[in-house]
């Protein structure tokens, strides 16, 4: 089993976490929509941190970095959701406004691709960007973590997504089936597919992928899909080389970095 990092330990022990896939993913009503340990539903505090309507700035480096004006992601939309609501209410959704757009845009496209698909966003960086424990990145808004989308015997599968902060402890072989359910497994042609989807809204915005994260025992399964071909036609970088830690935490998620062009 993973070891979870401490900082997340925190957030799980000491925040609001979420207790069914309904509440996650169907918020049809504000009752459902609140954590419930939280004075706020996610609704209300997207809105309270909606008010800032001036561009985003940023400095430095996802590794070195801050972010001004930053744009809180919206807790959920018609196909997606964040991940986790203590993570969400600690400032830990927020990026920089440009980076916002690539992600709800590519989310707009992949419910008319995939209509009825589900897809979860995780992490972001803080409100004012900077060191965002355990992350080494995500200081300036330029680096988001996405949910690796599930198979199970070849279906669509989204119960695992519903975890919070313990999705990170789930495991996954090299072929990217779920060690305790081999029934269930990466979706790697619709990853591949929404990291090419980014790319291009990147490109309308004048942005790049810069860097992509994932467990690097996937390259294979990702390379070997339609559009992992793509990305490595088009140039796409994915780390060659993790550390043990590192990439040990990246199986059940990829994190991408963007840059300006």
């Amino acid at each position: 089993m993973k070891r979870l990092p401490s900082i997340l330990l925190g957030l799980l022990i000491f925040g609001c976490t979420e207790t069914s896939e309904t509440e996650v993913i169907y918020l049809t009503d504000k009752q459902n929509d609140t954590c419930n340990t939280c004075a706020f539903s996610l609704v209300d505090y997207y809105s309270i941190n909606s008010l800032d309507t001036l561009p985003s700035t940023y400095t430095g480096t996802p590794a070195n970095g801050s972010l001004n004006h930053a744009k809180i992601l919206p807790p959920k939309g018609k196909n997606f959701f964040y991940f986790d609501s203590t993570s969400y209410l600690k400032d830990r959704a927020f990026t920089h406004s440009d980076i916002r757009d690539i992600v709800l845009n590519t989310y707009a496209n992949l419910d008319v691709i995939y209509p009825g698909r589900i897809f979860s966003i995780m992490e972001a960086s803080n409100k004012k960007g900077g060191k965002m424990d355990p992350h080494r990145t995500h200081q300036n808004g330029m680096s988001v973590d996405f949910m690796f989308p599930k198979l199970k015997n070849g279906v669509p599968y989204h119960h695992l997504d519903t975890l919070g902060f313990l999705h990170y402890l789930l495991d996954f072989d090299e072929n990217g089936r779920y060690t305790k359910d081999t029934t269930i497994s990466i979706d790697f042609e619709t990853s591949t597919h929404h990291i090419y989807l980014l790319a291009l809204e990147a490109e309308k915005l004048n942005y790049a992928i810069e860097k992509v994260l994932i467990y690097t025992e996937y390259k294979d399964e990702l390379f070997r899909t339609t559009y992992g071909k793509k990305l490595k036609q088009k140039g796409i970088y994915f780390a060659q080389y993790l550390t043990p830690k590192i990439n040990n935490l990246h199986d059940d998620h990829y994190h991408i970095d963007f840059k300006a062009k």
